[in-house]
């Protein structure tokens, strides 16, 4: 009896003997491979700094590689080398001393080691730093490259600094009585990569789109390549309007703040000033058909290809130039887009002959509805100051049929022309 319980105990001794040495082997290796699963080295493919990783290794494989001096460590990151760079935007409008533009470099693939570039720039057309703003210096061309700082990857564009137009003399025109305005050089324009504001560098510019389709400003590649808008809901362009890049079809996002009042904050954000409001739905209709000669003095035209409605100052003379005669009005019924050139014709040189005399032009630039687009180059929708109600705002409109004075979706993205009071 008394070896059979010590037959009993000693098995019993070796069963937690066991079961002890169980547990420090579970635990050994536990150790082991946590310790080995902290160990993350990035490494470089196919190899860099003295590292051989095996061959058959593809990007993010956890290998076995091996060191000089045949030491091996376990569970290394194999990491790829930048493939391929791409700059956005890939094309750029045509800039003005003094503009500015923000490019940003794309390295692919997402994952790889080393993602920095360096900028450069051929020829002192423009400048460009570090962070890939490029700063237009003089007139002429400039090819812009990115490189990647590990595999030397390329990518260039070509961008071309244009003169600034001072061909415009703004002249006065009546807007009521005793009260006169001038005309800012070109429609409001906003650019969505740097926040910034401006006027168009031509009259006949515009870019008919949104945040999405923003146009291509002089670029020669798809309209979602140009970092540009210039059609806008209302009161997008205020304090407390909706966002400028808003495509939302709810009216009841652009509001001004100031509406129970009946007027319009009007306050540009950024860089072109407060000084420059909207006109009122009023002020239009009085310019268009209550001051002296009023009918005169405007008419459709195409100017340098583009359709629009040009409006002359209160004291207009002709420089007819190259005999070019000015014609009032010009509107008949469902003529079509091709009707514009036959009324008034001018080339770019003509035009500035005009404008130095005060003449004024309002592209066609269309509408959009969200994101769509519509009768570009065909009608011209400009925004009022004045609200209809929650869900309108008041808009002058033209086309080949004639001048109208309606209301519109607060959402619609229409053009915006600022005037200066004097």
């Amino acid at each position: 009896m008394t070896s059979l319980n010590n037959a009993n105990r000693s098995l019993s001794e070796c069963v937690k003997c066991n079961v002890r040495f169980t547990f420090l082997l579970l635990f050994l290796v536990f150790a082991y491979s946590y310790a080995n699963s902290q160990t993350e080295y990035k490494i470089i493919s196919p190899s860099g700094d003295g590292w051989v990783i095996p061959s058959s290794a593809t990007d993010e494989d956890q290998v076995s590689i091996k060191y000089s001096g045949n030491k091996y460590v376990q569970s290394v990151k194999v990491v790829p080398l930048p493939m391929s760079v791409a700059i956005t935007p890939m094309c750029l409008p045509k800039l003005v001393a003094g503009e500015t533009m923000s490019l940003s470099a794309n390295v692919s693939p997402n994952i790889a080691a080393n993602k920095t570039v360096t900028w450069s720039v051929s020829g002192d057309a423009v400048s460009i730093n570090a962070y890939g703003t490029v700063t237009a210096q003089k007139t002429g061309v400039a090819t812009i490259t990115v490189t990647t700082n590990k595999n030397n990857n390329q990518s260039s564009i070509t961008v071309e600094v244009v003169p600034t137009n001072n061909n415009y003399v703004p002249k006065p025109f009546s807007v009521a009585n005793g009260k006169k305005i001038y005309f800012s050089k070109g429609n409001l324009q906003y650019n969505v990569n740097d926040n910034s504001w401006r006027f168009a560098n031509n009259q006949w510019d515009y870019v008919g789109g949104d945040d999405v389709r923003a146009g291509n400003m002089g670029c020669t590649s798809n309209e979602s390549d140009g970092p540009w808008i210039d059609l806008f809901g209302w009161g997008t362009w205020t304090k407390n309007g909706a966002a400028p890049t808003c495509t939302s079809a709810i009216n009841t996002y652009y509001k001004t703040g100031v509406e129970s009042s009946g007027a319009f904050e009007n306050v540009c954000k950024g860089n072109i000033g407060s000084e420059w409001k909207t006109l009122s739905n009023d002020e239009w209709h009085y310019l268009l058909t209550k001051r002296s000669n009023a009918t005169k003095l405007c008419g459709i035209a195409s100017v340098n290809g583009v359709n629009g409605l040009i409006l002359l100052p209160d004291q207009w003379s002709d420089p007819k130039p190259d005999g070019k005669v000015f014609k009032s009005g010009g509107f008949t019924l469902n003529q079509g887009r091709e009707y514009f050139k036959v009324a008034n014709e001018y080339n770019s040189s003509q035009w500035t002959q005009m404008e130095r005399s005060g003449a004024v032009f309002l592209p066609a630039a269309g509408m959009r509805r969200e994101k769509a687009l519509a009768w570009i180059n065909w009608e011209g929708k400009y925004y009022t100051d004045m609200a209809q109600d929650s869900d309108n705002a008041w808009v002058m409109s033209f086309s080949e049929i004639g001048i109208g004075f309606g209301a519109g979706y607060r959402s619609n993205g229409f053009s915006v022309r600022l005037v200066r009071f004097l």
